[in-house]
This record gives structure tokens, sequence and C-alpha cells, in this order.
């Protein structure tokens, strides 16, 4: 994305994340997009940049741009984008607590299997019940319930942690790109 910031842009009293040009200046034409696997993808709308937003469960879309915006942002900085990211973050939570529950069942299918088969191999399945599935779930299950009262306000408070995580996400690339 951007070179790092000289000493005479930068504020060492912020984290290099919450400076507003740690990542790229947003392209101007098209007036929406997306940055995602280390390249651009344009949008025709707001829409259809909400659209992008909402579909995506996995939350691979860590940097986006509007034409209110002089730099690429993470969703969670464009108030008007509150629907999407709420409707993303419900469907990513959804997706790990039915990936945990998965894991726990088979796990716990395996777990009788291996108790009437051989004792001593069954508490080492157990702790890996409790370690893959267990936890898991019970971790997605409270951010569910953190989910159903996810607000704008929220959202706004994110910002911090949203910038630091593309942040974090396009340094890791550029560095490990040849």
């Amino acid at each position: 994305m951007n070179d790092q910031p000289t000493h005479e842009t930068s504020n060492l009293s912020v984290p290099a994340w919450m400076d507003p040009a740690c990542f790229s200046a947003a392209p101007t034409e098209p007036a929406y997009g997306y940055w995602v696997g280390g390249r651009p993808q344009s949008c025709q709308s707001h829409d259809e940049l909400a659209e992008r937003i909402r579909i995506d469960a996995s939350k691979k879309v860590y940097l986006v741009w509007t034409a209110e915006v002089k730099y690429l942002v993470p969703p969670e900085e464009i108030p008007a984008l509150f629907e999407a990211v709420f409707e993303r973050a419900q469907v990513h939570v959804k997706k790990r607590r039915d990936s945990a529950l998965h894991t726990s069942i088979l796990l716990s299918d395996l777990l009788l299997f291996i108790w009437f088969t051989l004792h001593g191999v069954a508490l080492i399945l157990l702790l890996a019940l409790v370690a893959l599935g267990v936890i898991p779930l019970a971790e997605s299950m409270a951010e569910q319930h953190r989910v159903h009262t996810y607000s704008a306000q929220q959202m706004a408070c994110e910002v911090p942690e949203a910038r630091f995580r593309a942040w974090l996400s396009t340094f890791l690339s550029h560095r490990c790109s040849p």
C-alpha cells in the first residue's frame, strides 16, 4: 500500500494505523470500491459496495473507499455502511457458530467411539473436544449475543480496532510479497 510515513508527517502521539495517510489514497474513479487480495475492486454505486460488504462473511474486505473519503478506510469508519457491516457481522457469527457446532458434534462422535474401544486415547480426545469444539462454540454464542445489540455507536467505537486489522493485513501482505 503506502510507504511508511515520513518523520515530518507522522504524529508520534498516535499509532501508525490511526494516521489517515497510513493507507493508500482512494481512487478517484470509480467513486466506490473495496480493496481485497492486494487489489482494488470497483463498485458502480454505494448500494453495490454495501452489498459486497454484506456478503463478506469471512471479513476479507478490510478497506473501502467512497466519494467522501480521501484515503482507503475500514468499512466501520463510514457511517452510511452501518447496515452492511451489521449484516456482515451477523453472517460471520453464524458461520463461526455453525463451524464450532459441527466440530463439536464430530469430536463428540469420535470421543464416544474411542471411549468404547481405547480408553487411554479418550482423555486426549476429550481435551480436543473442549479446546476445538466447546470453547469456540461458547465464544461464538457470546459474540452472537453481542451482535444482536450492535449499534452505530458501537461501530464507531470499533474504528481503531478495524484500522489496526486493516493496517496489519496490508503491512503483512506487503512484507510477504515478493
